[in-house]
């Protein structure tokens, strides 16, 4: 076993590999840590070996990316936007806090994930059918789909950094790592806002980061609503 927890190449006759077991394995790996390297010596297998299946590291993300947005319920549509947007939205939560590193793929633009197409795709149409001009539709579903990947970009961007400290357990997700990191940065900072606005800043920093997601949401839905007119 390697120091970064990956199975070297056993020697001899090597395993029997397709493209399914390519695939799991990208997933296991996750999307932070995603080579052919890895995948190979995971395996068991050169990494040459993954070549006859998937030309590049970003074709073989592209098919891990699908089988991601595959294991997670999409909502059906039921009549109210709103209710659906909502729906969406934690779906899109849910696959990003299940895979490592999955927003910064998805938002590095290396790649297409044909599932990911298909349901920002069914979104729109399900907007379209409730009554959503054409370009609303598409704006709206790129926005939603943008609020939630920040959340994890910023998650992202704040795990490198973040001190390591005797309090904080090692199971700490990286979205609530972020959250601590940036309550450790600004505190100290809150007496330079406005008296009216301090004690609402500390309580937003506070927050679960799913809450605090939760919020900007009807924020945006509300907005949505007033465009669309409240359909």
């Amino acid at each position: 076993m390697s120091r970064s927890g990956v199975s070297k190449p056993r020697m001899g006759r090597p395993s029997l590999v397709d493209r399914e077991a390519i695939v799991n394995a990208a997933v296991e790996i996750g999307f932070d840590r995603l080579t052919m390297s890895a995948v190979g010596s995971l395996l068991g297998v050169r990494h040459s070996t993954l070549y006859r299946y998937f030309a590049t590291r970003d074709a073989l993300a592209a098919a891990a990316i699908d089988r991601c947005v595959d294991s997670v319920p999409w909502p059906e549509p039921e009549g109210d936007w709103r209710e659906f947007l909502r729906a969406t939205a934690r779906s899109y939560w849910s696959l990003y806090e299940r895979h490592a590193g999955l927003a910064v793929e998805v938002s590095a633009l290396r790649t297409i994930s044909a599932a990911l197409v298909d349901i920002a795709n069914r979104s729109g149409v399900v907007l379209l059918d409730l009554g959503f001009d054409a370009e609303d539709a598409v704006l709206v579903i790129d926005m939603l789909g943008e609020l939630v990947t920040q959340a994890f970009l910023g998650a992202a961007a704040a795990s490198p950094q973040a001190p390591a400290t005797t309090e904080e357990p090692d199971d700490v997700g990286v979205v609530d790592g972020s959250r601590r990191r940036r309550e450790q940065l600004l505190r100290p900072w809150l007496d330079h806002y406005d008296v009216r606005l301090r004690d609402v800043l500390a309580e937003v920093i506070a927050r679960p980061p799913v809450e605090q997601f939760e919020k900007k949401l009807e924020i945006f839905l509300d907005g949505v609503g007033r465009r669309a007119g409240d359909r």
